[in-house]
């Protein structure tokens, strides 16, 4: 009884494992509205244009990458959790 109590335990979070590591592959990434926070950031003067083009630079590499985060993570998940 005790081994059956141990095995549903472990498949349950094994499965709520599962949901969290693509749930933060997904939410990884910036975001489109990260371009509008910036933009209304740098014309209140409260970042300078510097800050704005390497904020401009690291939302845009976050949307480029995010596909193959969200990858790597499903695959992780499939080889560890067949």
């Amino acid at each position: 009884m005790i081994a059956l109590l141990a095995s549903i335990n472990d498949s349950i979070a094994s499965i709520f494992l599962v949901g969290i590591l693509i749930g933060g592959a997904l939410l990884a990434q910036i975001g489109e509205m990260s371009f509008l926070v910036s933009f209304t950031a740098y014309h209140a003067s409260i970042i300078t244009a510097y800050g704005y083009n390497v904020a401009i630079c690291l939302i845009s590499l976050t949307l480029l990458c995010s596909p193959l985060w969200i990858i790597a993570a499903e695959r992780q998940v499939s080889y560890r959790y067949p």
